[in-house]
């Protein structure tokens, strides 16, 4: 038998996108065929291109929602909300095109009449009564929004169910065609009330809470609300104003508009920009109309002739609106901007965690991603490694090195940064936050060095007990009682006593050896805070290598997991050799080498000076550094070849490190 094939599981999302592209299309031949049946029926052309125009252009708002962020809500709402004004329209114009039509009755005609009374009802409310509730994120993200929603619906309801069923304006019906359903006056006045009594409420009280939203948020929230917020009050203000109905058809799109540009937010479209020249020039120039109309009015009863109220108009306007102007503009841009309207703030920000390296970068970069309004802010170590992040990373981002004193130390990974101050404000703090960077590194390398000197104390501590207590102390009792002894033998067999005090001096030379074994094991301090390699190039500079006058140094070394034993011996005798470099050598070089080969540590000492000949005679520091190297199991050798110029010293020790078990 042929084997099944498996058949792919279907994009959830594909049939989603074939409906909002079947009711764009239906939407839009809805709306252009209403006008066309019209014409074509000798009536005046309905609805009017404005119409048209703005259930064009809020039909491919919400398509491009629906299309694109398909899971959203806002989307669908839209397209549903614009399809029925389609709706309306295509029935109220197949109404009037079949009254009007000689013979024959079209079917459906009342049915249709009274639907186009009614659907066009939703589609101008819900972008007021519900979408500020749900925006952006197409759903409710609270208790008190999700009852906001509820109530703007059934509010919307209320009132399309009051259009269905309560008197009907003459204008919405062809000439001579009544109602078919018409409800007792008190119930068209309740339906009205309760309609009115949620709308309100609801309307106020989620644009009031979308005010408190957008002024707790942040980018690119905060931006998003204040568009809804504008265009939503904008047509809120205009709904009970007498204003030409050309112009509130014209608006009418505008929250639909300003919903896409916001869910979809490719940049904001630039709508940064508008929000803040629109929130700013618009209350002022309402400001300079009603300063000048009623200082004018005011001085025109006391001189009704010249130009005196209009000049203390200009005056009124000069001493008001001058520092009003400057008010609004600081209240706008903390409004819309939030903390990049104050620059120095964001600083401070900054600066202040440089004082608290703790928990300094998982601040910072908050703060960064606030001031400058990114999605994403990162900081980056030099070997890639993300020292701290907020935000998501949304794909594509740009990365601004960060250094001191020319030393790169990682980068700052930022996302799309909205204009250009906020590029300025991320290059300057890009600085602080490389202090910060180079403040935390040092820090984690001071606690590094001081775990390693607290381990390196209680090891030699450890030591010391234990040489003290199984070495020297043994040796200074056995001391004590060879004294005692003698001192009864003294009268009694004065050869004797003698023997005991021979035999004590010994002990007491004994112990002073031992004395200087302990002091001689004890760890070097330039080793307790740093590794063997930190600790050679603190002993170089000390001894003057690389300034002038004195040999240049160089230090090659592998990474070497060692014991302390190994360690102190190797420190020790690059120590010595070193110090025999700038007493003896004369020479213009110093390299150290220390590599690993078949767990055994090799310790190379080089110069280019004068060397010694065969016949030198080797001094204390050649013996020290011989004895070095036998204690801790290995060997040296020291060579200088024969030549007629500077040939130089080479010191090779051969240090065994145990492999741990």
């Amino acid at each position: 038998m042929p084997s099944a094939v498996e058949v792919p599981p279907r994009s959830p999302w594909k049939g989603a996108r074939v409906l909002a592209l079947s009711m764009l299309a239906l939407t839009l031949t809805g709306s252009f065929a209403a006008r066309a049946l019209t014409h074509r029926a000798g009536l005046p052309p309905d609805p009017s291109y404005i119409l048209l125009g703005s259930v064009v252009v809020l039909a491919v708002a919400g398509f491009s929602v629906a299309w694109l962020r398909p899971h959203n809500s806002i989307g669908w709402l839209l397209l549903a909300g614009v399809w029925l004004q389609a709706v309306s329209l295509l029935s109220a114009a197949y109404a009037r095109a079949a009254y009007a039509a000689s013979g024959g009755h079209w079917p459906l005609r009342l049915g249709a009449a009274w639907i186009g009374t009614w659907a066009w009802v939703p589609s101008v409310l819900l972008p007021v009564a519900v979408l500020p509730a749900i925006y952006p994120s197409g759903r409710p993200t609270s208790r008190r929004l999700r009852l906001l929603t509820l109530v703007g619906s059934l509010g919307v309801i209320t009132l399309t169910l009051r259009a269905a069923v309560g008197p009907v304006d003459p204008r919405d019906l062809p000439a001579g065609v009544a109602p078919p359903i018409t409800s007792p006056g008190w119930l068209a006045t309740l339906l009205t009330v309760a309609a009115a009594v949620l709308l309100v409420g609801s309307i106020a009280l989620q644009l009031l809470t979308t005010a408190v939203r957008a002024r707790r948020a942040s980018f690119p929230v905060r931006q998003q609300l204040l568009l809804l917020l504008v265009s939503v009050g904008v047509l809120v203000l205009l709904l009970p104003a007498p204003v030409p109905e050309p112009l509130f058809t014209a608006l009418w799109s505008l929250p639909g508009v300003a919903v896409a540009v916001g869910v979809l937010r490719y940049r904001l479209l630039g709508m940064t920009l508008v929000l803040r020249r629109g929130l700013f020039y618009l209350p002022l120039t309402v400001l300079v109309a009603l300063t000048i109309a009623g200082v004018s009015t005011v001085i025109a009863q006391w001189s009704p002739s010249g130009r005196l109220p209009q000049v203390v108009a200009a005056g009124a306007v000069a001493l008001l609106v001058v520092p009003v102007a400057g008010w609004l503009r600081r209240g706008v841009d903390r409004l819309v901007l939030g903390s990049r309207a104050d620059p120095l703030s964001a600083v401070n920000r900054v600066t202040w965690h440089e004082a608290h390296p703790d928990e300094a970068l998982a601040s910072v970069v908050a703060a960064i991603a606030d001031v400058v309004d990114a999605e994403y802010v990162a900081v980056e170590s030099a070997d890639g490694t993300t020292l701290a992040e907020h935000g998501d990373r949304p794909g594509p981002t740009d990365r601004i090195p960060l250094s001191r004193a020319g030393t790169p130390l990682g980068a700052l990974v930022i996302s799309h940064v909205p204009d250009a101050t906020g590029r300025s404000m991320v290059d300057a703090l890009a600085t602080h936050v490389a202090s910060i960077v180079r403040a935390q590194r040092l820090t984690s390398k001071l606690e590094h060095a001081r775990k390693r000197a607290e381990a390196s104390r209680a090891a030699e501590r450890e030591r010391i007990r234990q040489d003290m207590h199984d070495g020297l102390g043994p040796a200074l009792s056995g001391i004590s009682l060879t004294l005692q002894a003698a001192h009864g033998l003294v009268e009694i067999d004065a050869h004797a006593a003698q023997a005991v005090l021979v035999r004590a001096r010994q002990e007491t030379d004994a112990a002073v050896a031992e004395v200087r074994r302990v002091l001689d094991e004890l760890r070097p301090v330039a080793l307790d805070g740093d590794d063997l390699a930190a600790a050679v190039r603190h002993t170089a500079r000390s001894m003057g290598f690389g300034t002038t006058g004195r040999p240049a140094f160089a230090l090659t070394c592998d990474k070497v997991l060692m014991p302390a034993r190994v360690e102190d011996a190797a420190y020790r005798i690059i120590n010595e050799a070193l110090h025999n470099v700038v007493r003896h050598a004369d020479a213009t070089r110093c390299d150290v080498a220390l590599s690993c080969v078949d767990g055994v540590l090799v310790v190379r000492v080089v110069d280019d000076g004068q060397g010694f000949t065969a016949e030198a005679t080797p001094g204390v520091g050649l013996g020290s550094m011989q004895h070095r190297a036998r204690t801790a199991g290995g060997q040296l050798t020291i060579s200088s070849p024969p030549c007629s110029g500077s040939c130089g010293t080479l010191v090779e020790a051969r240090l065994p490190v145990p492999v741990p078990s």
